[in-house]
Protein backbone atom coordinates (compact mmCIF):
# COMPACT_ATOMS: atom_id res chain seq x y z
CA UNK A 1 0.00 0.00 0.00
CA UNK A 2 2.94 2.82 0.44
CA UNK A 3 5.40 4.20 -1.96
CA UNK A 4 9.01 4.80 0.03
CA UNK A 5 8.40 8.20 -0.05
CA UNK A 6 7.03 10.49 3.10
CA UNK A 7 7.48 14.14 2.98
CA UNK A 8 7.09 15.67 5.68
CA UNK A 9 4.63 18.64 6.18
CA UNK A 10 7.10 21.62 6.56
CA UNK A 11 7.15 20.90 2.49
CA UNK A 12 4.19 22.97 2.31
CA UNK A 13 5.35 26.53 4.25
CA UNK A 14 7.56 26.40 1.08
CA UNK A 15 4.76 25.93 -1.44
CA UNK A 16 3.76 29.21 -2.08
CA UNK A 17 0.15 29.42 -3.36
CA UNK A 18 1.04 31.19 -6.83
CA UNK A 19 2.42 27.95 -8.54
CA UNK A 20 6.57 27.70 -8.80
CA UNK A 21 8.79 27.92 -6.09
CA UNK A 22 12.47 26.41 -7.79
CA UNK A 23 12.65 25.45 -11.60
CA UNK A 24 15.44 23.69 -13.03
CA UNK A 25 16.77 26.43 -15.10
CA UNK A 26 19.10 29.84 -14.02
CA UNK A 27 18.93 33.35 -14.61
CA UNK A 28 18.66 33.35 -18.85
CA UNK A 29 16.71 30.51 -19.13
CA UNK A 30 13.03 29.70 -19.59
CA UNK A 31 10.93 27.89 -17.25
CA UNK A 32 9.69 24.20 -18.92
CA UNK A 33 8.91 22.96 -15.34
CA UNK A 34 11.40 20.69 -15.30
CA UNK A 35 10.40 17.31 -16.94
CA UNK A 36 9.06 16.06 -20.19
CA UNK A 37 5.44 15.04 -18.66
CA UNK A 38 5.06 18.67 -16.98
CA UNK A 39 1.88 20.44 -18.39
CA UNK A 40 2.49 24.11 -19.05
CA UNK A 41 3.62 26.41 -21.45
CA UNK A 42 7.94 27.82 -21.47
CA UNK A 43 7.63 31.15 -19.80
CA UNK A 44 10.45 33.27 -19.38
CA UNK A 45 12.56 33.41 -16.15
CA UNK A 46 15.27 36.43 -15.49
CA UNK A 47 16.48 38.52 -18.10
CA UNK A 48 17.01 36.70 -21.55
CA UNK A 49 18.30 37.57 -25.13
CA UNK A 50 16.18 38.27 -28.08
CA UNK A 51 17.58 35.45 -29.56
CA UNK A 52 16.00 33.15 -26.30
CA UNK A 53 12.95 34.76 -25.96
CA UNK A 54 12.09 33.71 -29.59
CA UNK A 55 13.62 29.96 -28.97
CA UNK A 56 11.15 29.99 -25.83
CA UNK A 57 8.40 30.40 -27.83
CA UNK A 58 9.09 28.33 -30.48
CA UNK A 59 9.71 25.55 -27.49
CA UNK A 60 6.20 26.39 -26.32
CA UNK A 61 4.15 25.51 -29.42
CA UNK A 62 6.33 22.60 -29.49
CA UNK A 63 5.17 21.35 -26.15
CA UNK A 64 1.47 21.60 -27.68
CA UNK A 65 1.54 18.83 -29.73
CA UNK A 66 3.34 16.33 -26.90
CA UNK A 67 1.08 12.84 -27.64
CA UNK A 68 0.74 13.40 -31.33
CA UNK A 69 3.71 13.37 -32.87
CA UNK A 70 5.68 10.38 -31.60
CA UNK A 71 7.91 8.73 -32.44
CA UNK A 72 8.76 11.77 -34.27
CA UNK A 73 10.60 14.30 -31.86
CA UNK A 74 8.26 17.73 -30.46
CA UNK A 75 9.74 20.34 -32.93
CA UNK A 76 9.30 24.05 -32.86
CA UNK A 77 10.20 26.54 -35.42
CA UNK A 78 9.72 30.32 -36.67
CA UNK A 79 10.92 32.69 -38.85
CA UNK A 80 11.73 36.24 -38.05
CA UNK A 81 11.70 38.88 -40.34
CA UNK A 82 12.49 42.71 -39.40
CA UNK A 83 12.64 41.42 -36.08
CA UNK A 84 8.86 40.62 -36.07
CA UNK A 85 7.71 36.57 -35.75
CA UNK A 86 5.80 36.05 -39.34
CA UNK A 87 5.11 32.41 -39.00
CA UNK A 88 5.69 29.90 -35.42
CA UNK A 89 4.88 26.53 -36.30
CA UNK A 90 5.67 23.29 -34.70
CA UNK A 91 5.62 19.64 -36.02
CA UNK A 92 2.06 18.16 -35.40
CA UNK A 93 1.67 14.98 -36.40
CA UNK A 94 3.92 11.89 -37.43
CA UNK A 95 4.22 11.72 -40.99
CA UNK A 96 2.89 15.67 -41.60
CA UNK A 97 5.43 18.34 -42.93
CA UNK A 98 8.22 19.09 -40.07
CA UNK A 99 8.36 22.04 -38.11
CA UNK A 100 10.84 24.88 -40.21
CA UNK A 101 8.98 23.36 -43.22
CA UNK A 102 5.14 24.51 -42.17
CA UNK A 103 7.10 28.01 -40.51
CA UNK A 104 8.52 28.77 -43.92
CA UNK A 105 5.38 27.85 -46.19
CA UNK A 106 4.01 29.75 -43.35
CA UNK A 107 5.88 32.91 -43.96
CA UNK A 108 5.97 33.34 -47.12
CA UNK A 109 1.91 32.86 -47.83
CA UNK A 110 1.66 35.45 -45.36
CA UNK A 111 4.41 37.55 -46.53
CA UNK A 112 3.11 37.25 -49.69
CA UNK A 113 -0.30 38.37 -48.63
CA UNK A 114 0.98 41.35 -46.68
CA UNK A 115 2.47 42.18 -49.90
CA UNK A 116 -0.25 41.99 -52.30
CA UNK A 117 -1.99 44.53 -49.93
CA UNK A 118 1.27 47.12 -49.63
CA UNK A 119 1.60 46.10 -45.95
CA UNK A 120 4.93 45.07 -45.17
CA UNK A 121 6.00 43.80 -41.20
CA UNK A 122 6.82 46.35 -38.82
CA UNK A 123 9.71 46.13 -36.91
CA UNK A 124 9.78 45.92 -33.28
CA UNK A 125 11.90 44.70 -30.36
CA UNK A 126 10.11 42.42 -28.85
CA UNK A 127 8.92 39.90 -31.32
CA UNK A 128 5.29 39.13 -31.63
CA UNK A 129 3.36 36.06 -32.57
CA UNK A 130 0.93 36.39 -36.16
CA UNK A 131 -2.28 38.01 -35.77
CA UNK A 132 -3.93 34.97 -37.44
CA UNK A 133 -2.47 31.61 -36.92
CA UNK A 134 -0.42 30.57 -39.94
CA UNK A 135 -1.27 27.00 -39.34
CA UNK A 136 -4.69 27.84 -41.02
CA UNK A 137 -3.43 28.94 -43.65
CA UNK A 138 -2.38 26.89 -46.91
CA UNK A 139 1.50 27.18 -46.38
CA UNK A 140 3.59 27.85 -49.64
CA UNK A 141 6.44 25.85 -50.72
CA UNK A 142 8.33 27.98 -53.30
CA UNK A 143 9.71 31.62 -53.17
CA UNK A 144 12.66 33.27 -51.20
CA UNK A 145 12.40 35.30 -47.79
CA UNK A 146 13.40 38.53 -47.80
CA UNK A 147 16.68 39.65 -47.05
CA UNK A 148 17.75 39.38 -43.60
CA UNK A 149 15.34 36.85 -42.42
CA UNK A 150 16.16 34.46 -39.60
CA UNK A 151 14.49 30.78 -39.03
CA UNK A 152 15.09 29.68 -35.56
CA UNK A 153 14.52 25.39 -34.21
CA UNK A 154 14.35 23.69 -31.41
CA UNK A 155 16.21 20.65 -33.17
CA UNK A 156 18.74 20.87 -35.81
CA UNK A 157 16.85 20.23 -39.18
CA UNK A 158 16.55 16.77 -40.58
CA UNK A 159 19.28 15.94 -43.97
CA UNK A 160 17.90 12.91 -45.15
CA UNK A 161 14.73 11.44 -46.77
CA UNK A 162 12.05 9.96 -44.95
CA UNK A 163 8.35 10.51 -44.69
CA UNK A 164 9.47 13.86 -45.90
CA UNK A 165 12.22 15.63 -47.88
CA UNK A 166 15.26 16.85 -46.22
CA UNK A 167 14.25 20.05 -44.18
CA UNK A 168 17.66 21.33 -45.16
CA UNK A 169 16.68 21.44 -48.97
CA UNK A 170 13.87 24.22 -48.23
CA UNK A 171 15.76 26.20 -45.61
CA UNK A 172 18.85 26.69 -48.53
CA UNK A 173 16.15 27.46 -50.98
CA UNK A 174 14.14 29.90 -48.72
CA UNK A 175 17.22 32.46 -48.65
CA UNK A 176 17.45 32.40 -45.06
CA UNK A 177 20.64 33.16 -43.92
CA UNK A 178 20.90 32.62 -40.32
CA UNK A 179 19.67 29.85 -38.36
CA UNK A 180 19.32 29.07 -34.69
CA UNK A 181 19.20 25.88 -33.11
CA UNK A 182 18.69 24.36 -29.94
CA UNK A 183 20.33 21.34 -30.16
CA UNK A 184 21.85 18.29 -32.62
CA UNK A 185 20.33 15.89 -33.71
CA UNK A 186 20.76 13.13 -30.72
CA UNK A 187 20.95 10.78 -33.05
CA UNK A 188 24.30 9.63 -33.86
CA UNK A 189 23.99 8.90 -37.34
CA UNK A 190 22.63 12.36 -38.32
CA UNK A 191 24.02 14.42 -35.49
CA UNK A 192 26.11 17.45 -36.81
CA UNK A 193 24.99 16.48 -40.66
CA UNK A 194 22.05 19.32 -41.02
CA UNK A 195 24.00 21.84 -39.65
CA UNK A 196 27.28 20.64 -41.87
CA UNK A 197 25.00 21.17 -45.27
CA UNK A 198 23.25 24.12 -44.22
CA UNK A 199 26.91 25.88 -43.20
CA UNK A 200 28.24 24.65 -46.60
CA UNK A 201 25.94 26.78 -48.39
CA UNK A 202 26.82 29.88 -46.91
CA UNK A 203 23.99 29.57 -43.79
CA UNK A 204 25.22 30.86 -40.40
CA UNK A 205 24.28 28.45 -37.94
CA UNK A 206 24.12 29.52 -34.32
CA UNK A 207 23.55 26.30 -32.08
CA UNK A 208 22.73 25.87 -28.27
CA UNK A 209 20.45 28.39 -27.71
CA UNK A 210 18.07 27.43 -24.67
CA UNK A 211 19.56 24.24 -25.21
CA UNK A 212 18.80 23.24 -21.45
CA UNK A 213 14.70 23.86 -22.27
CA UNK A 214 14.92 22.14 -25.81
CA UNK A 215 16.89 19.20 -23.98
CA UNK A 216 14.04 18.41 -21.75
CA UNK A 217 11.29 19.38 -24.51
CA UNK A 218 13.27 15.99 -26.46
CA UNK A 219 14.02 13.99 -23.29
CA UNK A 220 11.87 11.50 -24.58
CA UNK A 221 12.81 11.36 -28.36
CA UNK A 222 16.56 11.41 -26.75
CA UNK A 223 16.21 8.48 -24.57
CA UNK A 224 14.16 6.33 -27.52
CA UNK A 225 17.17 6.86 -29.72
CA UNK A 226 19.73 6.02 -27.03
CA UNK A 227 18.07 3.30 -25.36
CA UNK A 228 15.10 1.45 -27.60
CA UNK A 229 13.02 1.98 -25.04
CA UNK A 230 10.40 5.18 -24.33
CA UNK A 231 10.45 7.85 -21.62
CA UNK A 232 8.11 7.04 -18.68
CA UNK A 233 7.04 9.47 -16.20
CA UNK A 234 5.25 8.22 -12.99
CA UNK A 235 2.20 9.71 -11.55
CA UNK A 236 1.84 9.00 -7.62
CA UNK A 237 -0.80 10.28 -5.48
CA UNK A 238 -0.39 10.12 -1.79
CA UNK A 239 -1.16 11.50 1.73
CA UNK A 240 1.23 13.10 3.95
CA UNK A 241 2.34 10.52 6.02
CA UNK A 242 3.10 8.14 2.44
CA UNK A 243 -0.40 5.91 1.55
CA UNK A 244 -1.26 5.69 -1.70
CA UNK A 245 -4.75 4.08 -0.02
CA UNK A 246 -6.43 3.68 3.03
CA UNK A 247 -6.90 0.21 4.71
CA UNK A 248 -9.81 -0.98 2.76
CA UNK A 249 -7.88 -0.16 -0.66
CA UNK A 250 -9.80 2.97 -1.40
CA UNK A 251 -8.04 5.18 -3.22
CA UNK A 252 -10.39 7.92 -3.91
CA UNK A 253 -10.34 10.37 -3.95
CA UNK A 254 -6.51 11.48 -2.18
CA UNK A 255 -5.91 14.41 -4.26
CA UNK A 256 -9.20 17.64 -4.77
CA UNK A 257 -10.40 18.17 -7.84
CA UNK A 258 -7.61 20.75 -9.00
CA UNK A 259 -5.16 18.26 -8.96
CA UNK A 260 -7.23 15.33 -10.39
CA UNK A 261 -7.64 17.67 -13.45
CA UNK A 262 -4.05 18.25 -13.58
CA UNK A 263 -3.61 14.71 -13.82
CA UNK A 264 -5.77 14.98 -16.87
CA UNK A 265 -3.86 17.45 -18.52
CA UNK A 266 -0.37 14.93 -18.16
CA UNK A 267 -2.78 12.12 -19.92
CA UNK A 268 -3.40 14.49 -22.57
CA UNK A 269 0.07 15.26 -23.75
CA UNK A 270 1.42 11.59 -22.95
CA UNK A 271 1.74 9.04 -25.70
CA UNK A 272 0.07 6.46 -24.02
CA UNK A 273 -0.61 5.36 -20.32
CA UNK A 274 0.59 2.21 -18.84
CA UNK A 275 -1.15 0.54 -15.41
CA UNK A 276 -1.14 -2.92 -14.13
CA UNK A 277 -4.07 -5.13 -14.00
CA UNK A 278 -4.62 -4.80 -10.27
CA UNK A 279 -5.28 -0.91 -11.02
CA UNK A 280 -7.85 -2.21 -13.23
CA UNK A 281 -9.35 -4.63 -10.97
CA UNK A 282 -9.37 -2.88 -7.85
CA UNK A 283 -10.54 0.80 -9.47
CA UNK A 284 -12.04 -0.21 -13.01
CA UNK A 285 -10.45 2.70 -13.97
CA UNK A 286 -11.81 4.00 -17.29
CA UNK A 287 -8.23 6.01 -17.64
CA UNK A 288 -9.66 8.54 -20.51
CA UNK A 289 -9.13 12.34 -20.71
CA UNK A 290 -11.77 14.55 -18.78
CA UNK A 291 -10.59 18.24 -19.30
CA UNK A 292 -12.91 20.93 -19.19
CA UNK A 293 -10.93 23.42 -21.23
CA UNK A 294 -7.69 22.62 -23.62
CA UNK A 295 -5.46 25.00 -25.57
CA UNK A 296 -3.62 22.52 -26.98
CA UNK A 297 -4.46 21.56 -30.85
CA UNK A 298 -5.52 17.64 -30.73
CA UNK A 299 -9.14 18.73 -28.61
CA UNK A 300 -10.59 15.97 -26.84
CA UNK A 301 -7.19 13.30 -27.90
CA UNK A 302 -7.35 10.55 -25.71
CA UNK A 303 -4.21 8.47 -25.12
CA UNK A 304 -3.54 4.65 -26.02
CA UNK A 305 -3.85 2.55 -22.69
CA UNK A 306 -1.49 -0.16 -22.21
CA UNK A 307 -2.86 -2.89 -19.36
CA UNK A 308 0.28 -4.68 -17.79
CA UNK A 309 -1.39 -8.19 -17.24
CA UNK A 310 0.79 -11.21 -16.76
CA UNK A 311 -2.00 -14.03 -16.72
CA UNK A 312 -4.58 -11.74 -19.06
CA UNK A 313 -7.17 -11.47 -16.11
CA UNK A 314 -8.57 -8.11 -17.91
CA UNK A 315 -12.27 -8.53 -17.56
CA UNK A 316 -14.18 -8.29 -20.98
CA UNK A 317 -16.89 -6.61 -18.73
CA UNK A 318 -14.47 -3.92 -17.12
CA UNK A 319 -14.97 -0.32 -18.40
CA UNK A 320 -11.38 -0.05 -19.92
CA UNK A 321 -12.86 -2.89 -22.25
CA UNK A 322 -16.09 -1.70 -22.67
CA UNK A 323 -14.87 1.37 -23.66
CA UNK A 324 -12.63 0.36 -26.65
CA UNK A 325 -15.61 -2.99 -27.41
CA UNK A 326 -17.61 -0.03 -28.08
CA UNK A 327 -15.57 2.24 -30.23
CA UNK A 328 -15.58 1.76 -34.11
CA UNK A 329 -12.54 1.61 -36.05
CA UNK A 330 -12.01 4.91 -38.03
CA UNK A 331 -9.70 3.69 -40.71
CA UNK A 332 -7.92 6.85 -41.27
CA UNK A 333 -7.28 7.67 -37.75
CA UNK A 334 -6.08 4.16 -37.10
CA UNK A 335 -3.82 3.45 -40.06
CA UNK A 336 -0.90 3.38 -38.07
CA UNK A 337 0.78 6.71 -38.90
CA UNK A 338 3.55 5.94 -36.82
CA UNK A 339 4.97 2.91 -38.82
CA UNK A 340 5.80 0.86 -35.08
CA UNK A 341 6.44 -3.00 -35.91
CA UNK A 342 2.89 -3.66 -34.64
CA UNK A 343 1.22 -1.16 -36.30
CA UNK A 344 2.60 2.06 -34.70
CA UNK A 345 -0.53 3.35 -33.66
CA UNK A 346 0.02 5.56 -30.95
CA UNK A 347 -2.11 8.13 -32.61
CA UNK A 348 -4.96 5.50 -32.82
CA UNK A 349 -5.99 5.79 -29.44
CA UNK A 350 -5.76 1.94 -28.93
CA UNK A 351 -6.43 -0.78 -25.91
CA UNK A 352 -2.68 -3.15 -25.49
CA UNK A 353 -2.96 -5.55 -23.25
CA UNK A 354 0.73 -7.14 -22.66
CA UNK A 355 0.33 -10.48 -21.55
CA UNK A 356 2.60 -13.46 -20.41
CA UNK A 357 -0.01 -15.81 -21.79
CA UNK A 358 0.07 -17.13 -25.48
CA UNK A 359 -1.54 -16.31 -28.15
CA UNK A 360 -4.22 -19.28 -28.48
CA UNK A 361 -5.34 -18.98 -25.07
CA UNK A 362 -9.04 -18.69 -24.47
CA UNK A 363 -9.23 -15.13 -22.90
CA UNK A 364 -6.05 -13.33 -25.37
CA UNK A 365 -8.61 -14.17 -28.19
CA UNK A 366 -11.58 -13.19 -26.81
CA UNK A 367 -10.43 -9.60 -25.91
CA UNK A 368 -8.68 -9.38 -29.67
CA UNK A 369 -11.81 -10.51 -31.01
CA UNK A 370 -13.87 -7.61 -29.27
CA UNK A 371 -12.22 -4.89 -31.66
CA UNK A 372 -9.55 -3.83 -33.50
CA UNK A 373 -8.86 -0.90 -31.33
CA UNK A 374 -7.75 -4.28 -28.46
CA UNK A 375 -5.06 -5.86 -29.11
CA UNK A 376 -3.74 -8.47 -26.90
CA UNK A 377 0.41 -8.72 -27.09
CA UNK A 378 2.50 -11.56 -25.23
CA UNK A 379 5.55 -10.74 -24.05
CA UNK A 380 8.49 -12.16 -22.15
CA UNK A 381 7.95 -13.29 -18.51
CA UNK A 382 9.98 -14.18 -15.54
CA UNK A 383 9.60 -15.57 -11.90
CA UNK A 384 10.17 -13.43 -9.10
CA UNK A 385 9.74 -15.12 -5.34
CA UNK A 386 8.21 -18.43 -7.15
CA UNK A 387 5.37 -15.99 -8.79
CA UNK A 388 5.63 -15.46 -12.54
CA UNK A 389 5.68 -11.72 -13.64
CA UNK A 390 6.16 -9.98 -17.35
CA UNK A 391 9.96 -8.94 -17.72
CA UNK A 392 9.86 -5.39 -17.48
CA UNK A 393 12.30 -4.88 -19.99
CA UNK A 394 11.03 -6.94 -23.05
CA UNK A 395 7.78 -4.67 -21.84
CA UNK A 396 8.95 -1.05 -22.25
CA UNK A 397 10.69 -2.61 -25.62
CA UNK A 398 7.47 -3.68 -26.20
CA UNK A 399 5.99 -0.27 -25.72
CA UNK A 400 8.64 1.54 -27.57
CA UNK A 401 8.03 -0.18 -31.01
CA UNK A 402 4.28 0.32 -30.82
CA UNK A 403 5.74 3.77 -31.47
CA UNK A 404 5.08 5.23 -28.19
CA UNK A 405 8.11 7.77 -26.97
CA UNK A 406 6.23 9.42 -23.61
CA UNK A 407 4.42 7.61 -21.32
CA UNK A 408 2.68 8.06 -18.40
CA UNK A 409 2.91 5.65 -15.80
CA UNK A 410 -0.87 5.39 -13.56
CA UNK A 411 -0.15 2.28 -11.75
CA UNK A 412 -0.17 0.73 -7.99
CA UNK A 413 2.83 0.49 -5.45
CA UNK A 414 3.78 -3.17 -7.25
CA UNK A 415 4.28 -2.20 -10.89
CA UNK A 416 5.41 1.14 -9.46
CA UNK A 417 8.07 0.19 -7.51
CA UNK A 418 9.02 -2.27 -9.64
CA UNK A 419 9.69 -0.17 -12.32
CA UNK A 420 11.49 2.28 -10.02
CA UNK A 421 13.56 -1.07 -8.83
CA UNK A 422 14.56 -1.94 -12.51
CA UNK A 423 15.46 1.69 -13.65
CA UNK A 424 12.39 2.41 -15.78
CA UNK A 425 10.68 5.34 -14.56
CA UNK A 426 12.91 8.98 -15.55
CA UNK A 427 10.55 11.26 -14.10
CA UNK A 428 7.85 11.59 -10.96
CA UNK A 429 5.16 13.45 -10.46
CA UNK A 430 4.22 13.12 -6.65
CA UNK A 431 1.08 14.52 -5.87
CA UNK A 432 1.13 15.00 -1.81
CA UNK A 433 -2.17 16.16 -0.08
CA UNK A 434 -2.39 17.47 3.00
CA UNK A 435 -3.90 14.61 4.74
CA UNK A 436 -2.75 11.96 7.42
CA UNK A 437 -4.14 8.24 7.43
CA UNK A 438 -3.10 7.96 10.97
CA UNK A 439 -3.74 9.69 13.76
CA UNK A 440 -2.30 9.87 17.70
CA UNK A 441 1.38 7.99 18.17
CA UNK A 442 1.15 6.52 14.76
CA UNK A 443 0.81 10.03 12.61
CA UNK A 444 4.54 10.36 10.29
CA UNK A 445 5.56 6.97 11.50
CA UNK A 446 7.34 5.61 8.13
CA UNK A 447 7.00 2.41 6.64
CA UNK A 448 9.36 -0.05 7.75
CA UNK A 449 12.10 -0.12 5.02
CA UNK A 450 12.94 -3.98 3.17
CA UNK A 451 15.04 -5.68 4.90
CA UNK A 452 18.80 -5.80 3.36
CA UNK A 453 18.47 -2.00 2.56
CA UNK A 454 20.69 0.38 2.85
CA UNK A 455 20.29 4.34 2.53
CA UNK A 456 23.33 4.50 0.30
CA UNK A 457 21.51 2.38 -2.32
CA UNK A 458 18.43 4.75 -2.17
CA UNK A 459 17.41 6.03 -5.71
CA UNK A 460 18.28 9.62 -6.00
CA UNK A 461 15.87 11.95 -7.23
CA UNK A 462 16.31 15.59 -8.52
CA UNK A 463 13.56 17.63 -7.31
CA UNK A 464 13.25 19.96 -10.51
CA UNK A 465 9.74 21.69 -10.03
CA UNK A 466 7.25 21.95 -7.14
CA UNK A 467 4.09 23.64 -6.69
CA UNK A 468 0.69 24.06 -5.04
CA UNK A 469 -2.62 23.26 -7.01
CA UNK A 470 -5.36 23.58 -4.71
CA UNK A 471 -4.64 22.28 -1.69
CA UNK A 472 -2.36 19.78 -3.04
CA UNK A 473 1.61 19.59 -3.63
CA UNK A 474 3.17 18.78 -6.75
CA UNK A 475 6.59 17.82 -6.88
CA UNK A 476 8.27 16.83 -9.80
CA UNK A 477 11.36 14.96 -9.78
CA UNK A 478 13.80 13.72 -11.95
CA UNK A 479 14.96 10.25 -11.63
CA UNK A 480 19.37 9.39 -11.55
CA UNK A 481 20.25 6.51 -13.34
CA UNK A 482 22.26 3.90 -10.90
Amino acid sequence: MNLPMVVLPQLFNHISTSGTVSTSGTAGTANTSGTAGTVGTVGTAGTLLREERIMAQCIAEAYKYRGTVSPNPCVGAAVVVDGDIVALEAHQRCGSLHAERLAIGSALTRLSGMSSTSETPSTSETPSTPETPSTSETPSNTGTLPVGSELFITLEPCSTHGRTPPCTDIIISSGVKRVYVAILDPNPRHSGGGIDILRNHGIHVSVGVMAESATTLLAPFAKGIATQTPYIFAKIAQTLDGYTTDSFGTSKWITGLPAREHVHALRHGADAILTGIGSILADDSILDTRLHTTTTPAQHRNPSVIIADTHCRTPLSSKIVQRYASQLTNAGENGGANGGENGGKANADMLYILTGEPQHAPQVQKLNNLSSRISVITVATETENNTPRLNLLHMVQTIYKLGFNNVMLEAGSTLTSAMLHENHIDAIHMFIAPKLIFGGTNALQTPQPPQGIKLNNATTLQLKHSQQIGEDALLEFNVFRV
